[in-house]
């Protein structure tokens, strides 16, 4: 009889553990959930922009007072697909989504007047010509330069001022919010 009262009382000890066990990952599940990871792996702030792109955002910025200068912006901002059906028009979408333009040039009214890339070692010229060939379909212009040779202000100028901004038509105020045309919106 008393073996059974010790095995009873393991018993229960075991099953508390147990629950404790279950209970403690349930929590962490919960954390998780919620953005309270346990991790040594933390998010840290970092500056936005390289230090070249410092450079030629401010530079950019005396050239060019009267513009407005936009970084780091996602393609899927000032880009989005037209023509396909639904299907079609998702998986060209799908192919920029997630590349970024190092800065855009705007007239105030923020329709893009060009797009500026500053290339360092790590560009490849394929993927450069690749993302070159779809701003160039939507009908803006690209200009590229390399941090090595950062342009002066008056050269900035020239370059993006000197040769006519997109035509008007091209940009179309009724880009849908997705970014790829809808069936309801044909």
């Amino acid at each position: 009889m008393e073996s059974i009262g010790y095995f009873m009382v393991l018993a229960l000890m075991a099953g508390a553990v147990s629950a404790l066990v279950v209970r403690t990952k349930q929590s962490r599940r919960q954390e998780e959930k919620v953005g309270n990871i346990r991790s040594p792996a933390k998010f840290r702030a970092k500056r936005p922009l390289s230090d070249p792109e410092q450079v030629l955002f401010g530079r950019l910025k005396t050239a060019l007072p009267d513009h407005v200068i936009l970084s780091q912006v996602s393609f899927s901002q000032f880009l989005f697909t037209k023509g396909g059906d639904r299907k079609q028009n998702f998986a060209r979408f799908a192919e920029v989504r997630q590349k970024v333009a190092d800065f855009l040039v705007c007239d105030p009214s923020f329709r893009i007047v060009s797009v500026i890339e500053l290339d360092d070692r790590s560009h490849r010229q394929e993927k450069d010509e690749r993302r070159d060939a779809i701003l160039k379909e939507a009908g803006l212009k690209i200009v590229r330069w390399k941090t090595s040779n950062i342009p002066n202000a008056e050269t900035i100028r020239r370059e993006i001022l000197g040769k006519s901004p997109m035509n008007k038509k091209e940009c179309t105020d009724d880009a849908p919010a997705m970014g790829y045309d809808t069936p309801a919106q044909e």
